[in-house]
């Protein structure tokens, strides 16, 4: 069954995406039976939905990294409130701002002669897959142990936004900066730049 059959009224997101030619559905289980209109694409949002995405005639399957970094708290999604009470020391809310450094000149000039469109789009896939993946482990470790510690508002392309209790996000912060520098071996040109701020939970 579609997830939100509200998306698809008059004025919903579904209406509005098939004004552009575009048809799409969340689903909360794999539908079966064909596409009426034929070529379509399956994305799965978790690796337990990956793992069931079979490819067919004129369909594609995929699995498309989302971060989701959602702490509960007493009355479900955590709020700004129990984050700050969450942290250590003074109770604030820590509000992150990070991206990588001069990307578009890694993407231009960084391969030099050697740049071609297949190394481009791995270099490409290789930043989504940090930001769009491994920064979700990172933002899930913190929130271990039922404190709610830190949320995501958007992490993808080379860039993130999170919320949260102040030394939650400035260890986020550390992690991210840390395990970039690994995972690009060191190298100079390849590292972010960003901003935490600390203000009062109604901010």
């Amino acid at each position: 069954p579609a997830l939100d059959d509200d998306r698809s009224a008059e004025g919903g997101p579904d209406a509005a995406l098939e004004a552009l030619g575009v048809r799409a559905r969340l689903y909360q289980a794999l539908p079966t039976g064909g596409s009426p209109d034929g070529l379509r694409e399956v994305w799965a949002l978790d690796d337990e939905a990956f793992e069931s995405l079979q490819p067919a005639p004129r369909c594609i399957v995929g699995r498309r990294l989302l971060v989701n970094v959602t702490p509960q708290g007493k009355l479900g999604v955590a709020t700004t409130d129990e984050m700050a009470q969450a942290s250590q020391g003074i109770e604030r809310l820590g509000v992150m701002r990070l991206d990588m450094d001069d990307l578009g000149r890694v993407f231009s000039r960084g391969l030099g002669k050697r740049g071609s469109l297949s190394r481009i789009a791995t270099l490409s896939l290789a930043i989504q897959l940090f930001f769009e993946g491994w920064v979700e482990q990172l933002g899930q470790a913190l929130n271990q142990g039922g404190a709610p510690r830190v949320y995501s508002i958007y992490s993808g392309g080379d860039d993130l936004f999170f919320v949260g209790a102040w030394d939650a996000v400035v260890k986020l912060a550390q992690d991210i900066r840390s395990d970039l520098h690994r995972y690009t071996g060191g190298h100079p040109d390849l590292h972010v730049s960003g901003g935490v701020v600390l203000v009062e939970p109604g901010y």
